[in-house]
Parts: C-alpha cells; sequence; structure tokens
C-alpha cells in the first residue's frame, strides 16, 4: 500500500517547546471546550466597582488605553489562541464562588475565598505600561494590593525560591471528554478520554468527584493499519476544531455508575 507523504511544515507550524510540555494547559488553551459563541466586542463590566487609591507614585501620568481596546485584545489562553477570543467567550467564566490556593513550601498553607482576599489588604490602583515582544503595548490601570502582602500571610520557608501562579482548570465540565465527542461527530474519529470521565472519584456520577491532575486524549494509532494518509487526516480535523472552538461546549454528567463510568456515561451539553 502507497502513503500519501504529508503536506510539507514550515518553521511557523510548529509546536512551541513551552506548548508540548504542559499538556494540560494546551488542552485547556487549543480545545476551549468551555466556551460559547458571541460578539467581539468587550461586554460591559458587571458587578460592584472595587474601591481602590490610586497610588501615584507606581502610576503612569500618560493617558491610559482606551476601554474598548484594552478589553478586546488580550492574551488569555484560557479562553483562546487569537487576541479577539477572550473578549468574545469569556462569558462562560464563573466568578462566583472562587477560591485561590496557596501551599507548598509554606508555614501557613490557606485556601482564601475571593471576598476574603479582597479584604486581606488594602486595595490600591497602578497605571502600568505594557510592552509585548509582538510589537504592541498599552497603557491600563490595574487593581489590587502587593503580593508581598499575601505571602506575609502564608509564611514562606526560607528554602522556597519562586512563586508559582496556576491558571484555571475546570475539570466540571469534562474537557477531555468534550474533545473526544467532537472528533466523533466531526469526522468519525474514535478517541478515548483519560481525565474526570474515566479516572473521577467514587461521586463522579452525581457531579461531585475527585478529578485527576491532567485531562487528556488518547489516540490509539495501530501502525500496520493506518497510513500517512490517516494522520494526515486527524491533523487536518484537529486544525478544524481549533478554529470551531467556540462551538465546542463542555459537558456536564447526566447518568453514570460508579463503576467504569467511561463506559456506561450519559453526558450532555454543559448550559
Amino acid at each position: 500500500m502507497l502513503s500519501r507523504r504529508g503536506q510539507h511544515f514550515t518553521s511557523n507550524d510548529i509546536t512551541d517547546r513551552t506548548v508540548y510540555l504542559n499538556r494540560r494547559k494546551w488542552m485547556a488553551g487549543a480545545a476551549a471546550l468551555v466556551l460559547m459563541p458571541g460578539e467581539t466586542k468587550a461586554a460591559t463590566p458587571q458587578g460592584q466597582a472595587l474601591k481602590a487609591t490610586r497610588n501615584e507614585a507606581l502610576s503612569l501620568k500618560e493617558t491610559p488605553t482606551k476601554f474598548e481596546a484594552a478589553t478586546t485584545y488580550n492574551n488569555f489562553y484560557e479562553f483562546g489562541v487569537n487576541k479577539e477570543d477572550p473578549a468574545r467567550l469569556a462569558g462562560t467564566l464563573r466568578p462566583r464562588p472562587w477560591a485561590v490556593q496557596v501551599d507548598g513550601l509554606v508555614h501557613k498553607p490557606k485556601t482564601y475565598d475571593i471576598d476574603e482576599l479582597l479584604r486581606l489588604a488594602p486595595l490600591e490602583e497602578r497605571v502600568y505600561s505594557l510592552r509585548c515582544v509582538e510589537a504592541w503595548s498599552m497603557i491600563i490601570p490595574w487593581i489590587g494590593f502587593p503580593l508581598s502582602a499575601l505571602l506575609k500571610q502564608v509564611e514562606p520557608m526560607g528554602k522556597a525560591k519562586f512563586v508559582e501562579f496556576v491558571t484555571l482548570h475546570d475539570p466540571e465540565q469534562f474537557p477531555g471528554q468534550a474533545l473526544v465527542c467532537a472528533l466523533y461527530r466531526c469526522a468519525g474519529i474514535r478517541a478515548v478520554e483519560i481525565g474526570s470521565v474515566m479516572l473521577g472519584g467514587a461521586d463522579a456520577p452525581r457531579g461531585e468527584g475527585s478529578h485527576p491532575p491532567m485531562e487528556l486524549v488518547r489516540l490509539a494509532i495501530p501502525r500496520r493499519v493506518y497510513t500517512q494518509s490517516h494522520i494526515d487526516y486527524v491533523i487536518e480535523v484537529l486544525r478544524k476544531l481549533a478554529h470551531r472552538r467556540h462551538e465546542i461546549k463542555g459537558l456536564r454528567l447526566v447518568e453514570g455508575s460508579e463503576v467504569l463510568t467511561h463506559f456506561t456515561a450519559k453526558l450532555a451539553p454543559a448550559a
């Protein structure tokens, strides 16, 4: 059997090393499985405005970037890889309830509720200039408090060297299984989810179980049967799904047993 030579790839098509070394963030960013379609224009902020005093000593005096520009041209890969994706798709983010866990090499690890965190120290506003290697910049006011105020509460150990920030990972919407379903519905490609459906805790059928650290998708490629043409087809479909990621919804578990849930589960699109 002859194998068709795949298309030539340029250096621009090669996945960045920092991306493929962290598969969980790649799944969360590239698949964007909990996103919904929307308008590119940023929505008007909802909720109560934060009360903060501007720190003039640490603020620029230049004119800030226009609100519409600052809120529609962003890099938040949790919502997609394009600049307009966060403004268009972030409506699915649930900011309440929200918790921030601080642990690791600290004497007093703690999980903070968002409202408790906002009361931890006086809020201040600082106007910073952001300059990106992509040749764009903005001047934006930010509200918060110094990180040192939080670190003092948890008391880092002497051997602690750095602070790691880990982004939101929402296993409750089964992102791995959502990609598996999208692959099959789009192109008949069968894959296996290795995540919260397969490995969830005993209460997973009720949506309250424990979750594994990563949501992965496995493709079994029988080398004696598949040719390069088959692999090219899988790559083509994944690219199509990446462009349609805003159409792929997360899932909710409707029915499933406590044993072999991934064989018996019934799921539906998340609201």
